[in-house]
């Protein structure tokens, strides 16, 4: 049986139990790595607030990700800011990608159904996490809107 986009359910089913598992390994961000990628992101965006909140979403859609290779998954935008600057911290994100199982976790931006893909991973992380914090996955993923609250000039948190 597929859903609306083609995705077989019974994929998402296994998708989902695996991404449900605590003992992913390597998906996460070691405190090193995140501060190398930190220094990274924070070139285009130097008073960007909630860097540890994003770090958390991050790992979640890697989680994701990671659960279903062959899946065409796509990231909200600020998480995929911070995937380029983990990306473009080569040795981290080798690193990272050894540790979490895979030779590398290839990124493709090139992809074409943007929306749909979203929309996909939308239900995957609903499945897996519960709801989406709206901050960092909005409804749509063209949404490039910074937090309300960095709007305001708050702080880091």
């Amino acid at each position: 049986m597929s859903d609306r986009h083609g995705n077989n359910l019974a994929d998402s089913d296994r998708a989902a139990k695996r991404a449900r598992r605590d003992d992913l390994p390597g998906v996460h961000l070691t405190n090193n790595e995140f501060r190398v990628v930190k220094i990274q992101f924070l070139k285009d965006k130097p008073n960007f607030p909630f860097l540890h909140k994003l770090r958390e979403e991050y790992c979640k859609f890697l989680r994701i990700k990671l659960s279903n290779l062959d899946k065409a998954f796509a990231p909200p935008y600020w998480i995929d800011k911070l995937w380029h600057a983990h990306i473009l911290s080569t040795k981290e994100y080798h690193a990272f990608c050894w540790r979490a199982g895979t030779h590398y976790l290839h990124h493709d931006p090139t992809l074409k159904q943007g929306k749909e893909r979203y929309e996909w991973t939308m239900q995957v992380y609903k499945e897996h996490f519960g709801e989406p914090d709206k901050m960092f996955w909005p409804d749509d993923v063209e949404d490039k809107a910074l937090p309300a609250a960095f709007e305001d000039g708050a702080s880091r948190g």
